[in-house]
């Protein structure tokens, strides 16, 4: 389903419903991982189905990908396939009162900064529409999570990490953020 008539191939998402259940079910609002250069909802289609078959309605979402997208285009995404989802959970079966958010690597990044939206106005657009909906989830559930995107050599600060993995991490932080302001990216940044 398009979450933003009109716009790119990246404005989908798929909803997954479990077979024999009666609503409202319990929601499940998932982004995908991908060090938010990579992959979509269609790589992500096992997560969908295995919160379906506990009981879960998941909306599982793609979003605009870096370098050709950078910040905040993935949070602008998340937050508006988020604002579509609660314009659409009761008619799909679900439960406003039930959400919960799940994601890994670059998506427990987006799940945790649009967790934050929904509980603090925010200056952003995308952020203060979130905040303004009036729906914070039940859960967030930010797995193997990229929380602090601004500082990607920190992870070799801690523990000696593959030269490889450094790489990764530093070109992650390039290719998202580009030239964006240290003022302009609280939401990269989550856990700060």
């Amino acid at each position: 389903l398009r979450y933003r008539p009109g716009s790119g191939p990246a404005h989908v998402l798929d909803v997954y419903k479990p077979i024999g259940r009666k609503g409202p079910l319990p929601v499940v609002f998932y982004v995908h991982g991908g060090a938010f250069q990579i992959l979509s909802k269609d790589t992500h289609w096992m997560m969908g189905l295995a919160f379906a078959r506990h009981g879960y309605l998941v909306v599982n979402i793609s979003y605009r990908l870096a370098p050709q997208h950078r910040f905040p285009a993935a949070i602008d995404d998340t937050c508006a396939a988020w604002l579509w989802m609660l314009g659409e959970v009761e008619r799909l079966g679900g439960d406003r009162t039930r959400i919960a958010v799940a994601g890994e690597s670059a998506g427990g990044n987006l799940i945790t900064a649009l967790t934050l939206a929904t509980c603090q106005r925010r200056a952003e657009p995308y952020a203060r529409a979130v905040f303004d909906a009036g729906v914070v989830p039940r859960a967030a559930l930010p797995f193997c999570a990229l929380l602090e995107v601004s500082r990607s050599e920190r992870f070799a600060q801690r523990r000696p990490v593959p030269g490889w993995i450094d790489g990764v991490m530093r070109g992650l932080e390039t290719a998202y953020l580009g030239d964006t302001p240290p003022a302009d990216r609280e939401l990269a940044d989550p856990l700060v």
